[in-house]
């Protein structure tokens, strides 16, 4: 099985990445299943140390973020993060390098006996999905290379998450807002308590600021498990008037930013009398501080395990955090007007957007052009509503996802929130939509495309801004019609259905 086939393989089960599920329930998101697939393989999430990442918006900065600071550090860490931009070897790192292909394609290679094993011994649980055999795929890759650690970004919830198998030593719990809610519940308590869900007993557990509701269910469940709870704005802070935005060498937009750390006298241990941590971190947002004040609590409660964290392996750490498709500049030529994405994908991800756009705050421009795309089930009205008021344009769009919105929807929202003057188009594609944007776009103008992670991994192919080359398999719908067009692959063993 090469690696094509592999993806092949993989993204022929239930991928709820592509199709939502209707309920978020035991039937739909199980532990069993993940359990006994682990149980299967010889528990290999109980080969590494872990870390474990839940929350609404951050976490795959925040796990990045860790695992910078841990290999400064001098430690083999594992990361596991999703969704991914460009290829599925994102997903799975090992001091920041991708799985290789071979790597991914000689595990996979031993899951059809794998999956045939546990439909016999247990028939009356549901086939795995592509994200439980995924997860299990990035354990293996993490046991057998022996990683000193693992950080574990949640993919969907936290409480019936198939990550929810590990035993960490630290619990992460980044900012929680309103989104799936189809899925996790249509307040925020409920949202909440599946992103608690990661709280064990007796865990070390770090927190970012939260919302009020959402903080107390936090605190709740901590109590419940007697777990050791910290929040950042208690356990540790950051001190706004002091942050210093690092101005780029043309002085058309902020290329970093520069704050302290200040820590409780006895945090992470009693009496542990931390000095202030002055660091720079090369990523833009204010929501970002508080993200690395967080991704920091979380190596400095591992001290509690163990951990030996030498001198500037923070500041080494968080200089070197770099996190594609997060209010991520994509170009800045002379001449030409500045090129952004951003993964914003529902409501107050759309709010952090407009602030950061805001003329002056991060960059210097003229007129904004909003590229936007979004992906059922993400609400379009409310990223439509924070959005559309800043735009002098606005191109409408299709990301290459099963679930991008038809443009047409998108157009009949934004023509209730934009002003007469704001020009309004629809692009069946995003390339389309790139184009388009750089014809109406001045020198000094800022052209911005978000509302997906899917839109933002156009656009840098679009723009040939990937590193790495694309999967050929990109979705369930794209094997599917492979599968119905090419050869068999029965010479692999693979026997892809819709399942």
């Amino acid at each position: 099985m090469d690696y094509d086939e592999a993806l092949r393989y993989l993204y022929s089960f239930t991928n709820y990445e592509q199709v939502m599920p209707q309920v978020y329930s035991p039937t739909s998101f199980s532990l069993d299943k993940a359990h006994a697939l682990m149980a299967l393989l010889g528990h290999p999430e109980r080969q590494f140390r872990s870390i474990h990442v839940a929350g609404t918006k951050g976490k795959g900065s925040t796990a990045q973020m860790i695992q910078r600071i841990l290999v400064a550090a001098g430690k083999r860490v594992g990361l596991y993060t999703q969704p991914h931009l460009h290829t599925h070897r994102e997903r799975i790192r090992i001091n920041d390098q991708l799985i290789s292909p071979d790597e991914l394609a000689a595990i996979v290679s031993d899951f059809p006996d794998l999956v045939e094993q546990y439909t016999g011994l247990h028939p009356y649980l549901p086939p795995p999905t592509t994200f439980e055999l995924g997860t299990a795929l990035a354990f293996l890759h993490f046991a057998r290379s022996g990683v000193d650690m693992a950080v574990i970004e949640v993919g969907i919830g936290g409480r019936l998450d198939t990550t929810n198998v590990i035993s960490p030593d630290v619990g992460v719990i980044t900012s929680i807002s309103m989104d799936h809610l189809e899925l996790l519940g249509n307040t925020l308590p409920l949202i909440a308590a599946e992103k608690a869900g990661i709280i064990k007993p007796g865990l070390d557990v770090i927190s970012a600021p939260q919302q009020t509701e959402a903080a107390a269910i936090i605190v709740q469940k901590a109590q419940q498990e007697a777990a050791n709870l910290n929040m950042v704005g208690e356990a540790l802070w950051i001190d706004p008037a002091r942050a210093i935005r690092l101005l780029s060498a043309n002085r058309r937009r902020v290329r970093g930013q520069s704050f302290t750390l200040y820590f409780h006298p006895d945090f992470p241990t009693p009496g542990a009398q931390l000095s202030p941590a002055p660091v720079i971190l090369p990523l833009l947002g204010i929501y970002q501080r508080d993200n690395a004040a967080t991704a920091v609590g979380a190596t400095l409660l591992l001290t509690r395990h163990g951990l030996i964290l030498p001198p500037n392996a923070i500041q080494e750490g968080l200089a070197a955090v770099r996190w594609p498709g997060r209010l991520e500049l994509l170009e800045d030529a002379p001449g030409q007007p500045l090129f952004v994405v951003d993964g914003a994908h529902n409501g107050d991800s759309a709010l952090r957007l407009r602030d950061a756009l805001a003329p002056g705050t991060y960059f210097n421009r003229d007129r904004l052009i909003l590229i936007v795309g979004v992906i059922a089930p993400h609400p379009i009205e409310d990223i439509i509503t924070a959005l559309a008021p800043i735009a002098d344009a606005i191109i409408l769009t299709r990301a290459s996802h099963p679930r991008a919105i038809d443009p047409t929807s998108l157009l009949a929202e934004a023509n209730d929130h934009v002003s007469p003057s704001t020009a309004v188009l629809t692009t069946d594609s995003v390339a389309e939509a790139v184009r388009v944007a750089r014809l109406l776009a001045q020198p000094n103008d800022l052209i911005c495309a978000t509302g997906s992670l899917f839109v933002v991994a156009d656009v840098r192919e679009a723009l040939g801004a990937n590193e790495y080359p694309p999967d050929q398999v990109r979705s369930l719908s794209n094997v599917i019609s492979d599968v119905r067009t090419a050869k068999s692959l029965s010479s692999c063993g693979l026997a892809l259905t819709d399942k």
